[in-house]
């Protein structure tokens, strides 16, 4: 495959419309992307799941990894665990107390 330079806000706007499957947030700003560097034609970023068996792991994992190929870039995804915190802040928002 041929990859291309590509852009970080072209890479943010792709992973800005990534939603949570159920609860409809950006899974940006509920802190599941996190550790993004993209540099010419490449991309890698992490996915932080609040658990192991989290539902649809694999659709997001792919729909992230095939959107980004799509503009051309070569991807890695990394992939860890919330820690308590992060899992008490995910919570907060799933319970709708995003106040």
């Amino acid at each position: 495959m041929n990859y291309v330079n590509i852009s970080g806000l072209e890479v943010m706007d792709i992973l800005k419309s990534k939603m949570h499957p159920i609860l409809k947030y950006s899974l940006i700003d509920m802190g599941m992307i996190r550790d993004i560097i993209v540099e010419g034609k490449e991309v890698s970023l992490t996915i932080v799941w609040p658990t192991a068996d989290f539902p649809n792991k694999d659709e997001i994992h792919q729909s992230i990894l095939n959107s980004i190929e799509n503009l051309g870039a070569k991807v890695s995804i990394g992939e860890i665990l919330m820690s308590k915190e992060e899992l008490t802040l995910y919570r907060k928002i799933e319970a709708g107390d995003i106040s």
